[in-house]
């Protein structure tokens, strides 16, 4: 209806790298996932409402296996339990 509120929730935020895949996802506040195999130095973040969410990744080294192009994506989830990226 005109005028209704949509309300959703944010269930996680990941970082997918061009050729390695789904490299780092956080949930649950600040719970972080991490791809061994991609070599990251450090990752970090935080699902907030209050705060606002945020996913980072970070390498004091990098090597040509980092190169590439990276997307953000996240999860959310309706009022109605749909979930929508």
């Amino acid at each position: 209806a005109e005028g209704e509120k949509l309300s959703s929730s944010l269930q996680f935020m990941y970082i997918k790298h061009d050729q390695a895949g789904v490299i780092a996802t956080v949930t649950d506040g600040a719970t972080i996932t991490i791809n061994p195999k991609f070599g990251l130095g450090q990752a970090k973040g935080e699902i907030s409402e209050k705060l606002g969410s945020y996913i980072e990744l970070a390498w004091e080294n990098p090597t040509r296996q980092q190169a590439g192009s990276y997307l953000c994506l996240a999860q959310f989830k309706k009022a109605d339990g749909k979930r929508f990226s």
